[in-house]
């Protein structure tokens, strides 16, 4: 049909049914926008590949958050059952939140290859938290070792030793971030256990008692990261409990995993194994004694006013104040730490 067979009236009518339909579906369509459509649900995650010769543990927990944790465990290369009864060190590396462990080794390149030199075995576990709502909460949160974790870390390292010639006794943890929250705590908690902590950008801390002298102690913070007084005020309580612990403040970093923080808390758990080797695999000490940390295992003292460092003699202590003063135990440390002073 063509237009010349359509009456006339009804073409004049045209217009205006347009122009109601229009009037109709703009509310409609304004509606449309207007109602929250649903949020589709992201996929679940591809499960995690796990590298050859790691080996993975699970530990079931009372948390509802974290019902089997696994604790992946990496050997040194070149590793052998039968290499004998020499006994290895164990060196706990805890995630960010929410990093997985596996994740977690595979940045921490600069302390594998550590690893495979001095001969340790790392364990990294998968933790999680609600972080928005329970980072606080000492009842569900991972950080405080005192309610679930610590007993499940533990029971980790009492497999670990049935599986591989390690010493359980005389932990390296450390941390970055959330994992320097549960890190930090684990000496605080269990200080007979572990030999050395190192941690970066920790949110917040406890407050140490006077067993945290037996444990040595790596702090470090970015000068940006808004957390940083509260690192500076936690090394000073170590101090007023005897502690010697080393602490630097990187200009430039932020709450970040950041290289040069990496290299020194290295270098500080390298002096640690170098310091304590000889005592992997013997009896645990009953004493209650301090860590390898007390002063006369120190060369040098830092300036943390100026990150300069100085040979540990009478005349260069009188120089910094004692709030002011970091004992430095080498040089591999002290040139990570600082720059010599003049």
């Amino acid at each position: 049909m063509n237009s010349s067979n359509i009456p006339a009236w009804r073409l004049s009518r045209l217009p205006l049914v347009l122009l109601i339909l229009c009037s109709l579906a703009v509310p409609a369509l304004a509606q449309a926008k207007k109602k929250p459509q649903p949020t589709p649900k992201p996929p679940p995650p591809p499960p995690e590949v796990v590298p050859p010769g790691i080996e993975v543990i699970e530990i079931s927990t009372s948390s509802s958050d974290n019902p089997k944790v696994p604790f992946y465990v990496r050997p040194p290369a070149g590793f052998s059952a039968k290499d004998g009864t020499k006994k290895h060190r164990l060196v706990i590396l805890f995630p960010f939140v929410p990093e997985s462990g596996l994740k977690a080794m595979a940045r921490s390149r600069l302390l594998t290859q550590l690893a495979d030199v001095q001969g340790w075995f790392i364990v990294s576990p998968t933790l999680a938290v609600d972080f928005r709502n329970d980072a606080r909460n000492r009842e569900k949160a991972f950080y405080y070792p005192e309610r679930w974790s610590g007993k499940a870390v533990l029971e980790a390292v009492a497999e670990i030793e049935k599986r591989f010639p390690v010493d359980g006794s005389r932990l390296f943890v450390l941390g970055l971030s959330g994992g320097a929250q549960i890190a930090h705590r684990l000496g605080l908690w269990c200080p007979e256990r572990i030999t050395a902590v190192a941690v970066n950008s920790s949110g917040w801390f406890d407050d140490p008692e006077s067993k945290a002298s037996q444990v040595a102690w790596a702090i470090t913070v970015g000068e940006s990261d808004p957390i940083m007084p509260a690192s500076v005020d936690f090394v000073d309580k170590l101090k007023a409990h005897g502690a010697q612990p080393i602490f630097k403040a990187f200009i430039g970093m932020a709450h970040e995993d950041y290289p040069k923080a990496n290299q020194l808390c290295a270098a500080f758990l390298l002096h640690m194994d170098e310091l304590t080797k000889d005592q992997l695999g013997q009896p645990p000490d009953s004493s209650g004694g301090e860590a390898f940390n007390r002063p006369e295992h120190h060369r040098y003292v830092g300036d943390r006013r100026d990150y300069s460092y100085f040979p540990k003699t009478p005349e260069e202590m009188k120089n910094i104040p004692p709030e002011a003063q970091l004992l430095l135990p080498d040089d591999t440390v002290a040139e990570f730490w600082g720059e010599p002073g003049h």
